[in-house]
This record gives structure tokens, sequence and C-alpha cells, in this order.
């Protein structure tokens, strides 16, 4: 079958699997289990699209107040328990769901969230949360690393010819002068989520070597 569904169709299929069936804090990778599960019916870049948007959502993210006083595990696919979630984690989710509830508010009514705001403020002041949990989160992690297993998952489906037509592009970066002409070029080459991440990786290969 063509990975050319939508994203409305993947998160309806997402659905019928247990990790996804209640709110549950998603095992590190999931995305990875998610595309040996549906991979030959939806594209990299759809699931990584639908998981990020579903774990950004304040119901995700509210997951983490029922049980975060005690053991909170993420949960794989089928349902089976993974990782437990450390409490600076948790912190980080409690704090991501005020901060997009706070949000919501700017624009719509959240009174439906009112009493799950209430328990996630209590939890925060009895635990002596920072506001800015999140913000120290990011600083500290960055964006979501990409594992070797996903790259090579990605130059698998991008082809031979065009990971070679990207190392290129990699080279003849590195042939600029260091400053405006490379950022520029390197603009101008318009990549793909999954092809800045070949791009990143010939580009440190390149670096060390």
């Amino acid at each position: 079958m063509s990975n050319t569904l939508t994203s409305a169709a993947l998160y309806k299929t997402l659905q019928t699997f247990p990790a996804f069936a209640e709110t549950l804090p998603l095992a590190i990778g999931i995305h990875e289990q998610v595309w040996k599960a549906v991979g030959d019916q939806f594209s990299w870049l759809i699931i990584r699209r639908v998981l990020s948007s579903y774990t950004k959502s304040t119901r995700y993210n509210s997951a983490v107040i029922k049980g975060f006083k005690g053991d909170l595990y993420r949960v794989n696919l089928n349902g089976t328990p993974a990782e437990l979630m450390t409490q600076q984690e948790k912190e980080y989710h409690l704090s991501r769901f005020i901060g997009a509830i706070e949000g919501k508010a700017q624009r719509e009514d959240v009174s439906k969230y009112d009493e799950l705001l209430a328990q996630a403020r209590e939890l925060m002041d009895e635990f002596n949360i920072s506001p800015e949990v999140e913000r120290r989160h990011r600083q500290q992690y960055g964006r979501h690393q990409v594992t070797k297993r996903e790259i090579d998952l990605i130059r698998e489906k991008l082809g031979e010819d065009r990971v070679n037509q990207i190392t290129s592009m990699v080279a003849h970066a590195h042939s600029l002068e260091a400053g405006k002409d490379r950022r520029t070029f390197v603009l101008a080459l318009a990549l793909t989520d999954d092809e800045r991440r070949v791009f990143d990786q010939e580009q440190s290969r390149l670096l060390k070597n």
C-alpha cells in the first residue's frame, strides 16, 4: 500500500493501539514502534508530525497529573510498560500542561480544564516546582536527538541517489567561506526535515574527519 495517507488517518489508526486508546505517557522512541507497525501505510514525515502534535497536546501533558506522586511508567505501542518517568520529566509535562491551558485561555473557554488545572497548580506548589522548569528542560535537552536507527531508516527511505546528492551539498557548503555565503547556500537548499537530518549527520562526520 502506498504510504500517502493523511495525518488524520494516522491519528485514527493510532487509536486502535493500547498506548493511544487511553492517554498515557509514551515510550521513548515510540515513533520507531509506530513506523514498524504502520510504516507501509504512512510516511515517516507524517508519523513524526502526528506524534509531535500529539505529545504537545493539552490532553497528553495532563496524563502525568493522576500518577504524579507515584511511579509513572511510559508505555509501548502494545500497552506494556516501558521506562519509568523521572521526576524531572513529570515536572516538565506538568508545567507544559499549565502553560498550554494558560495559552488556550486567551483564545477560548477552558473551564472544562478547571479541575485538572487546580490539581496541577497544587502539585506545583506542593513540590515547589518552578514555572521555569519547561524552559530549563529545553535548555538541557534541546530538541529531540535523532537516533542512529532513525537516521538509517531515513537514509533508506530517501534512497542512495538522494543521500549522495545531500553528501555533495555538504561538501560544497564546507568549500564556501564561513559566514553569509555558507548560510545563504544552506538555506537555499530548502531541505525537508528528513533530508536536513541526513545533511546534519554528514556535516558532523565531515567535521570529525
